[in-house]
């Protein structure tokens, strides 16, 4: 048998008897044995239309014999018989059971994303669960459910975004800015700068030590690991990319690592690094230059970039489609909301 973690909410009519009505049916499942259902908790609604009540949130850890696309279809099956109506994305719902994690499979079609791509970081999903689950993994980068709930108070309110350079944020994060209290890193212009030197650079915008005491939210539209991943994509030959990797290693444990990572995937344009005219042994004359990805570049990037999110000190990331930027801006905003 399969060991599935879910997750309940409701924020419409008799919370209370909704969540025990879902409990009920699930127990009544013959190819479902709930093993543990944690305590109910009230949350503040993050994201969605404004004015919605509050949430009564739990967690339920199930034994199934069924696949995960059968369990989710039993969990859709449930949600529509206690009366829920789909109508809005986060709005108001009697009933929301999400499926967060079955074992350790990873999984995305467009009907089931696994583990869930937003519990790692949501207060309201990872507190009930880490009361009845809290040795489950989190298999992307390890992390117990324990260790995930733990992430939210200690890490730094710092959300970190990944993108590329021809894409700008300025409209949607200034927006951000003005409606919540909070502090926008801005990265420094790199066109024919030399890698090193951009590295240090960025790194003297995220050393702020008293971050973690601090109440304020920090958002930087760059992330530091990044570059990590670019150097490993691009400078795999070059004379200085041991050095670089040494110097990013050692310059990365003086920085502040992000309560999360936004990566942004862009399908069409990405920068890359190339080099100027002069001999490429050169460290000091290897420059960012702006220009776009070809397809390859693209795939291997990317590629590069979900495996260093499976290391163990990589910080819960969300990946998000680039072009819509209207979403990004929202999900930020329900991210903070939902770590607080």
């Amino acid at each position: 048998m399969a060991t599935a973690l879910l997750g309940l909410g409701s924020n419409l009519g008799d919370r209370a008897a909704a969540l025990e009505k879902a409990v009920a049916l699930l127990k009544a499942e013959p190819n479902i044995r709930v093993e543990a259902v944690s305590s109910f908790r009230q949350s503040q609604p993050a994201g969605g239309p404004e004015g919605q009540g509050e949430f009564l949130n739990a967690a339920a850890r199930l034994e199934t014999t069924l696949s995960p696309e059968e369990l989710l279809a039993r969990l859709l099956a449930i949600e529509h018989q206690i009366g829920r109506v789909r109508e809005e994305r986060w709005g108001p719902r009697v009933i929301d059971l999400d499926l967060l994690l079955y074992d350790l499979v990873e999984r995305k079609t467009p009907t089931l994303e696994l583990p869930h791509p937003r519990m790692c970081y949501r207060r309201f999903v990872l507190e009930p669960a880490a009361e009845i689950a809290g040795e489950m993994v989190w298999p992307v980068n390890g992390w117990s459910v324990a260790t995930l709930r733990h992430n939210l108070d200690t890490s730094a309110k710092y959300i970190a975004i990944s993108k590329s350079d021809v894409l700008t944020l300025r409209d949607e994060l200034s927006r951000i800015e003005l409606e919540v209290e909070c502090q926008i890193l801005w990265e420094p212009a790199k066109e024919r700068l030399p890698p090193l030197d951009h590295l240090r650079r960025l790194s003297r915008e995220i050393e702020r030590s008293n971050w973690r005491t601090e109440r304020i939210w920090r958002i930087s539209d760059f992330w530091f690991d990044q570059l990590f991943v670019q150097f490993e994509c691009l400078l795999a030959s070059h004379p200085e990319a041991a050095n670089t990797m040494c110097l990013w290693e050692t310059v990365r444990r003086e920085i502040v690592q992000p309560r999360l990572v936004i990566i942004l995937e862009d399908p069409v344009h990405w920068w890359i690094l190339a080099n100027d005219s002069r001999p490429a042994s050169v460290a000091t004359e290897f420059v960012f230059e702006i220009k776009p990805g070809h397809s390859a570049l693209h795939t291997e990037f990317y590629s590069r970039m979900r495996q260093f999110c499976r290391r163990a000190d990589c910080p819960p990331a969300l990946w998000l489609p680039a072009e819509d930027r209207e979403r990004v801006e929202r999900e930020v905003l329900a991210a903070m909301q939902a770590m607080e």
